[in-house]
């Protein structure tokens, strides 16, 4: 984020400019306090600048007490075990909360190698959900194993 874009931020979570948009009267979900409170949420720049009942808006929607919550993270799954793309899946998946999910595609990687690995993160970069992919840590899974590809550690290496 560039130096003016964090002061308009600032300015807009310290109640000194308008919100772009302001979500008024929600069910907020604290995550980390465990707790539901009603408030509004002002967001400027695409980014949430503050939560509270002091901010204006050039555009501000009543959410009449439907939930608003941070974007749920999947710390774990396997995109190709849904049988759909990565453009799919987020197509699924974003609408419902879920805004980024930590990926190991070892399955696929098992039967294709590192084109299944490069045609995942490149299939990532056209939907809407963050997936972060991990690598692999054993193609094929086991010693008595061969679904079609190997993979070393020195093959996942950076250029």
């Amino acid at each position: 984020m560039d130096k003016k874009a964090l002061i308009n931020l600032i300015d807009v979570a310290a109640g000194r400019k308008q919100a772009d948009l302001v979500l008024k009267n929600g069910k907020i979900v604290d995550v980390y306090q465990r707790q539901i409170f009603y408030g509004d949420v002002a967001i400027v720049d695409g980014r949430i600048a503050g939560v509270g009942e002091k901010y204006d808006g050039a555009e501000v929607i009543d959410v009449d007490g439907q939930y608003i919550t941070p974007g749920l993270i999947d710390p774990h799954m396997h995109v190709e075990s849904s049988y759909v793309t990565p453009e799919e899946f987020g197509r699924l998946l974003t609408p419902l909360g879920t805004t980024t999910v930590m990926a190991d595609p070892h399955e696929i990687v098992n039967v294709k190698g590192l084109d299944a690995l490069d045609y995942m993160i490149e299939a990532a970069k056209r939907t809407a959900l963050d997936i972060q992919y991990m690598l692999p840590s054993c193609v094929p899974a086991t010693n008595m194993e061969n679904a079609g590809a190997n993979v070393s550690a020195k093959d996942m290496e950076a250029p």
